[in-house]
């Protein structure tokens, strides 16, 4: 059976999040309207199919959306503005509107001893500001990823359940360098336009195994092992400016990526759940 849906939505925002990178790092942090920018608010529509087959089983759904964005707040600085001493962040922020349209596609195996889902997103995340030389078009918002490929896995062999969760998008936005100079020994940059590069495509797998030792109606309890990014990616948290060497007549700069210290991070953990 198949089912059509149809949404309209109005959303109120006034609590914002800020820093460097939408990956969860301690220099993440969040700020309340008021002082830094109006509450943020959106309009949006979408509209979707969903097809149900094989008794159920198996499921297939397709969406389109557009929303509208009013009070947008960006923060358009880098992790090095923390460490200066006259630090004030309203001097980072960058104020405007911007739009988000996509579609969506989902592959959904909903029983039997092996479930999991397969989703391709296809999206653009678009900002227009009206601070002087942001003001000139839309640009990519921060945490843009054009494309993004999901593909998560379950298998139940009594009590034994095996997981695995695989993730690529395309890597997101920032604002590169044109050209650079040296001025009692620091480096200057000259930025180009405002996220106008990209990173490297994201790819990430996740493995896990859950081991019941009791499982019923009244309880379920054991132990799960998991491992984050199996394949030892160094997927990009940021790009940094580095110079050859400063005191040759003719330097030369290129990008240096930060990736996180660990590349395998495993993990052990009891569950209880009654």
């Amino acid at each position: 059976a198949g089912k059509i849906t149809a949404i309209y939505s109005w959303n109120q925002q006034y609590l914002f999040q800020g820093g460097v990178s939408n990956l969860g790092l301690p220099i993440e942090y969040w700020y309340t309207c008021g002082e830094y920018g109006k509450p943020q608010y959106s309009q949006g529509a979408s509209i979707g199919y969903e097809l149900s087959f094989g008794s159920d089983m198996f499921s297939l759904s397709a969406d389109v959306y557009y929303k509208r964005l009013y009070n947008q707040i960006e923060y358009r600085g880098d992790l090095f503005d923390f460490v200066s001493d006259s630090y004030d962040m309203n001097n980072y922020l960058l104020h405007g509107k911007g739009h988000n349209f996509g579609l969506n596609l989902l592959f959904h195996k909903r029983s039997g001893s092996f479930t999991g889902w397969i989703s391709y997103a296809l999206g653009r995340s678009l900002r227009g500001f009206e601070e002087e030389g942001y003001n000139d078009g839309f640009y990519p918002s921060t945490h843009e990823r054009i494309h993004e490929l999901n593909l998560v896995g379950s298998y139940q062999y009594k009590r034994w359940n095996f997981g695995a969760t695989f993730v690529c998008a395309s890597g997101s936005p920032f604002t590169g360098t044109e050209g650079y100079y040296i001025s009692s020994g620091r480096i200057i940059a000259k930025y180009g336009r405002y996220n106008g590069c990209r990173m490297r495509p994201y790819i990430r797998l996740d493995l896990n195994i859950n081991v019941d030792f009791v499982n019923n109606e009244k309880m379920q309890n054991g132990l799960s092992f998991s491992l984050y990014n199996a394949l030892g990616r160094r997927n990009d948290t940021g790009y940094r400016l580095v110079v050859d060497d400063k005191d040759a007549e003719h330097q030369s700069f290129r990008y240096i990526q930060n990736h996180f210290l660990l590349r395998f991070v495993p993990g052990v953990s009891y569950y209880h759940k009654f």
